[in-house]
């Protein structure tokens, strides 16, 4: 006998299909042969439709009339709660339908629910300059910084997530039989009832934990041992950080948290950081770009906060260092070391 479980996967792929693909030879035709079983098909289609319709996926007036289906024939049908002395037993020769009422309240089988789950899939995205809060069905927030992409999939046993591209904090709510798990390139970071800041980098992923305790490990065992190493997950509590890149996990000198979020203030802090590190950090939040042409004068170190939508700052504070050369290129700026133009002159 198949599974409920079974019937309502079925029933959730007959329904996608009848709206997603309503001019495919024979589709209706062998969704009614298949709706014909049994009464417990129909029953199962019909709460499934029912739960579709309240989350907005299909429209009422776009289902197949089920109904009307089973006006042509006798049907016995199966109770929705409790013994079939729950439904009054019909006339001699009465076509028995089953209530559309009664789909209102059924109780979802569980292989819905799972359904109901993998219906939400979200994405939020940023372009470069934006950021972005948002509020996922749990109660978890994710902050989003500039240029980044964030792909969600709730299930019933785990919340997924994976960072596309750019940087994304954190604030998971607490529930242990659902962990809160996130990819990032190489790296996976699993959490419960924590906060905690991710940096998608183009070497490597930068986790750092600004509050609880987070696992990280290589996305796959296959990584770690193509890179010539065997990597165990790693545990981090708050204010510690570690990357994660080609089948490694390199600890990181412990963060100044407020530092590390002071981009949801829209500002960048620096402590002696190279100018060549500052004007690329700039640059991820402006289309004017500042441009370090030379070793010499990007290894130049400055401490600061910069507000992240003002990268002439940075333009002004070289203008005033007498070892750097700044000049204008289209709508970017470029440094270069005032030494270097000299040797070519």
């Amino acid at each position: 006998m198949t599974s409920e479980l079974q019937l309502s996967q079925e029933a959730a792929e007959w329904l996608l299909r009848l709206r997603e693909e309503p001019q495919a030879p024979d589709l209706e035709t062998n969704f009614l042969a298949w709706l014909r079983q049994s009464a417990q098909h129909v029953r199962i289609y019909l709460e499934t439709r029912d739960m579709y319709e309240r989350l907005g996926e299909v429209r009422a007036a776009h289902s197949v009339n089920v109904e009307a289906l089973l006006a042509d024939r006798d049907a016995d049908v199966i109770p929705l709660f409790g013994t079939k002395s729950a439904v009054s037993p019909p006339a001699s020769g009465q076509k028995l339908l089953l209530p559309l009422a009664l789909t209102a309240t059924v109780l979802l089988s569980f292989g819905a629910i799972l359904l109901w789950f993998h219906l939400r899939a979200q994405t939020f995205v940023t372009r470069v300059g934006q950021q972005l809060t948002a509020r996922l069905d749990d109660g978890s927030l994710i902050y989003l910084n500039t240029d980044s992409r964030v792909d969600v999939q709730f299930t019933a046993s785990e919340r997924l997530i994976e960072l596309v591209r750019g940087e994304a904090l954190f604030d998971v709510q607490h529930s242990p039989d659902r962990p809160f798990i996130v990819s990032s390139g190489g790296a996976t970071i699993r959490a419960i009832g924590t906060q905690f800041d991710i940096r998608r980098r183009d070497d490597a992923t930068l986790v750092t934990v600004v509050e609880g305790v987070v696992q990280v490990a290589t996305t796959t065992l296959a990584e770690a041992a193509a890179s010539g190493h065997t990597t165990s997950p790693v545990q981090l509590s708050m204010g510690q950080s570690v990357a994660v890149g080609s089948g490694h996990l390199t600890p990181q000198p412990a963060p100044h948290l407020s530092d590390a979020l002071s981009w949801r203030q829209r500002r960048l802090t620096f402590r002696m950081t190279p100018i060549a590190e500052v004007a690329a950090e700039l640059n991820r939040y402006n289309y004017t770009h500042v441009l370090v042409e030379d070793l010499p004068a990007g290894a130049l170190q400055l401490t600061g906060v910069f507000d992240v939508d003002r990268p002439l700052t940075l333009v002004s504070y070289a203008q005033k260092q007498p070892t750097l050369s700044v000049e204008r290129r289209g709508d970017d700026w470029v440094i270069r070391s005032r030494a270097r133009i000299d040797t070519q002159n």
